[in-house]
């Protein structure tokens, strides 16, 4: 993608922004084809495990990726989240790089919660119509426990979604902050991003060799 670096410069990689989208609409389809229920069961299961994929993907990227994908960049602190907060609640909070405190503890956040729901599938056995994967291999005390949190996590996802989404709209149209733009096209304006912070690319044959290996690892694992 060409920009014009006087006016904006490069903050979201390029696996990043896929991932991000691709979540989204992996987690949608997950909660329509629960919703739908026994007759949709299979693609439910693929989702789960396509989802893992994803954020096993994110968690390696976290460590591994540019700047600002780095979870070491945005890692929750709770003076920072706090001080963000009263700021933003005054009008008075600069925009931030990248995730500022309180987008940082929410993407952590949903990554927990995806996982332990992704995860969680794995193992549910309803006695009825569904039987994850791994339900056979488990004991009927930790498939209980998995079930527990694989009915109960989605609640809080959808929470922290809606705040998510309620985050960005305020940002973005009240406070003319173009997140969503920025999500979009990788690019922020030059006013909030020096040159020194931009990012100098996306790494794509990075990321492309850690979705082979996810990918492969993923396969074997559905197989299993």
């Amino acid at each position: 993608m060409t920009s014009d670096r006087t006016t904006e410069r490069l903050v979201w990689d390029l696996p990043l922004r896929l991932f991000h989208w691709l979540l989204f609409c992996s987690l949608s389809a997950s909660w329509i084809t629960a919703k739908i229920g026994y007759d949709v069961r299979q693609y439910h299961m693929w989702l789960g495990f396509w989802m893992i994929g994803l954020l096993t993907f994110r968690i390696v990227w976290g460590l591994v990726g540019p700047r600002y994908s780095r979870f070491a960049s945005f890692f929750p602190r709770p003076r920072l989240f706090i001080d963000h907060v009263r700021e933003s609640f005054r009008g008075g909070a600069k925009q931030s790089v990248g995730h500022n405190p309180a987008g940082g503890l929410m993407v952590f956040a949903l990554l927990i919660l995806i996982a332990a729901q992704a995860i969680s599938g794995l193992f549910v056995d309803d006695d009825i119509f569904y039987a994850g994967p791994y339900a056979s291999k488990a004991s009927e005390s930790f498939a209980g426990i998995m079930s527990t949190i694989h009915h109960n996590a989605i609640n809080f996802i959808l929470v922290l979604v809606a705040g998510h989404i309620a985050a960005v709209v305020y940002f973005s149209v009240l406070r003319k902050q173009g997140l969503i733009r920025a999500m979009l096209t990788g690019m922020k304006s030059a006013d909030v991003v020096s040159a020194q912070e931009e990012i100098s690319g996306s790494r794509i044959w990075l990321a492309i060799t850690i979705v082979i290996v996810v990918a492969t690892a993923m396969f074997s694992l559905s197989w299993v």
